[in-house]
């Protein structure tokens, strides 16, 4: 685990767990700090991972009570749930719909990158829109796009707008098709114009080039339903996921 101190109260927790599997990526925990309490958004792979992240918070300040926040509903994000028994998790409804749908059946597909006894846990409090702590500074908000679920948590006070998966480097990665919803997400993030955005998958960005990149590529996607790949926009061995993509308009 390696630990990124973002600004006075956010920390981002990067675990390589699935950098040298088929998934070749990173996994980012952010954390902030509050007033009243800590922001755990998105818990990654189990139990022994969310450990690592609350030891190294207890190292640095007082330990106050924890909001836990699912981004969507894919295993590497929600795993870490069962660390907290006594905590309250947060999700939009359709998060916690696709956990008891999907959850027993992903466990069981990818229990190899288990970390630790995981056992599913739902979130105990969702939304439809949003979610707002004005004394914190922190807004959770439906943003749909990789996922049909998927929500976004904006940190108003560091200006950090974590992403979930709906960022990816170098081209998003789709799973429905609903190009429309994915876009619009994007574009609102681009109103939002926060200083920094943070995939769960990627580094954390200080400019707007990826969210535009990967809203090019959408609106590619949209108005020809498919995209001739050149690798000088990314690295020919990312065009699997491109593939996917095609796959998945193919099937809606």
């Amino acid at each position: 685990m390696n630990v990124t101190r973002i600004s006075n109260r956010g920390f981002i927790f990067t675990f390589d767990d699935l950098q040298k599997t088929n998934f070749q990526c990173s996994t980012n925990v952010y954390a902030i700090v509050g007033n009243k309490y800590i922001f755990i958004c998105d818990t990654c792979l189990g139990p022994d991972s969310m450990a690592q992240v609350i030891d190294h918070l207890k190292n640095l300040t007082q330990i106050k009570p924890l909001i836990i926040f699912n981004s969507h509903a894919d295993w590497d994000h929600i795993w870490g749930n069962c660390y907290f028994p006594n905590s309250l998790i947060i999700a939009h409804h359709l998060c916690r719909q696709r956990i008891q749908a999907e959850g027993e059946r992903d466990l069981l597909q990818y229990s190899l990158y288990c970390r630790g006894e995981v056992e599913l846990v739902l979130p105990d409090l969702t939304f439809d829109t949003e979610i707002v702590f004005p004394g914190e500074g922190i807004k959770f908000f439906y943003s749909p796009g990789h996922t049909i679920d998927s929500a976004s948590c904006y940190d108003m006070i560091d200006h950090l707008l974590f992403v979930g998966d709906n960022l990816e480097d170098p081209i998003p990665y789709i799973s429905i098709d609903n190009l429309a919803q994915y876009r619009e997400t994007l574009e609102g993030y681009l109103k939002l114009s926060p200083d920094i955005y943070l995939p769960a998958h990627s580094a954390a960005q200080t400019t707007e080039h990826l969210l535009r990149k990967n809203l090019d590529y959408l609106r590619s996607l949209m108005s020809a339903r498919k995209y001739l790949p050149k690798h000088s926009d990314y690295p020919e061995k990312f065009d699997w996921i491109h593939q996917s993509n095609l796959q998945v308009l193919k099937k809606e």
